[in-house]
């Protein structure tokens, strides 16, 4: 066993976690909540997609709704994963009227024990949040925090990077803010 006071790699992770620590109250202060991956992704949903969010967003069923573009009025769900696993967190009883989904690598592996989480965006999904219940419900789906997803469905809800058919045409903009977010 290695003596952790002599540990280089303990160290470098203190500081690094130092780092992050240092950086979450200028996070808080951007965003204007606590740093969580959660909130952080409400925070660039709204500004990228022009989303005004409910100020009770953690105790409404419903975060926002789009104030301008092809969905004005429309109530969202904005949803950040650390990877895509196919697995959405549904809840039928409050549905949006869409889901909006940032998400990292797209991945059904296990994580190997001890791996971290990474965080950027390498995929952005808006699913229409009743045909997609209903699919789920007649697929006899179970509907909660991790509803599996078919990945056929992912793929037709992808708005970025985009492919054919995408449910929503991004402006320049748009695709180059995403772009900020995304791992390197």
């Amino acid at each position: 066993m290695t003596n952790p006071i002599k540990d280089k790699d303990l160290k470098w992770l203190a500081e690094l976690v130092g780092e992050w620590h240092q950086h979450k109250p200028d996070i808080r202060e951007i965003i204007g909540k606590r740093a969580t991956l959660g909130n952080i992704g409400d925070f660039i949903g709204a500004r990228i997609f022009d989303i005004a969010l409910f100020d009770d967003a953690d105790s409404n069923p419903i975060d926002g709704y789009f104030k301008s573009g092809p969905r004005i009025g429309k109530s969202v769900n904005i949803r950040m994963y650390s990877r895509n696993d196919y697995r959405l967190d549904v809840d039928p009883t409050t549905s949006p009227d869409h889901y909006l989904v940032f998400t990292g690598p797209e991945t059904e592996e296990p994580l190997p024990r001890g791996s971290m989480l990474p965080w950027g965006v390498e995929g952005v999904f808006l699913f229409n949040a009743r045909p997609l219940i209903a699919k789920l419900r007649r697929e006899g789906k179970k509907l909660d925090d991790a509803t599996s997803v078919r990945e056929e469905d992912w793929d037709r809800a992808r708005i970025y990077p985009r492919r054919g058919g995408a449910p929503l045409r991004l402006t320049d903009e748009q695709r180059a803010a995403i772009r900020w977010f995304v791992l390197r």
